[in-house]
């Protein structure tokens, strides 16, 4: 129930700017941050999960017109 709480959160922020790519973007990043969640539970440490963190940042600004 939080998760969906959380997701709504993300793709209303991402609407309010871009609406037309609120949800595939807002599924692309509740997948990163579950991805990266589960990582560290299983051990990933900081500098990898950052890594990872920012390769995704890079993603979405390609998607993401300014």
């Amino acid at each position: 129930m939080l998760n969906r709480g959380a997701e709504a959160f993300i793709r209303d922020y991402i609407a309010a700017r871009h609406p037309e790519d609120a949800d595939r973007v807002a599924g692309f990043v509740s997948t990163t941050m579950s991805g990266l969640s589960a990582k560290a539970r299983n051990g990933h440490d900081l500098p990898r999960l950052l890594a990872t963190a920012r390769l995704a940042g890079c993603v979405l600004a390609q998607i993401l017109p300014d």
